[in-house]
């Protein structure tokens, strides 16, 4: 009955695009969230505080549901839910 996730894609035709989107986005998060050290996740970066919200940019390939291929760039926010997913992360590597 809470909102703790939402998220803001927006698809590139080209990875190029979707790295420049990417590069600003993440510049803008790091003046916001200077104070916290971002963390590689693969594909992009989390910033998390210490009541574990976390904000994480990311860029990856995919395939819309008309069947045309784009590269993403994905901003998603999550509230109380970086303890949560750091949880989960952990029981997929085992």
């Amino acid at each position: 009955k809470m909102l703790y996730i939402v998220n803001f894609q927006q698809e590139y035709l080209y990875e190029s695009a979707a790295n420049d989107r990417f590069d600003s986005i993440y510049r803008m998060l790091r003046m916001k969230y200077g104070d916290m050290k971002p963390t590689s996740n693969g594909n992009g970066f989390s910033f998390t505080d210490a009541h574990k919200n976390m904000v994480t940019i990311t860029v990856h390939p995919g395939t819309s549901k008309g069947g045309q291929d784009f590269w993403y760039c994905d901003l998603t926010y999550y509230w109380g839910a970086g303890a949560l997913l750091t949880y989960m992360k952990s029981l997929n590597e085992i």
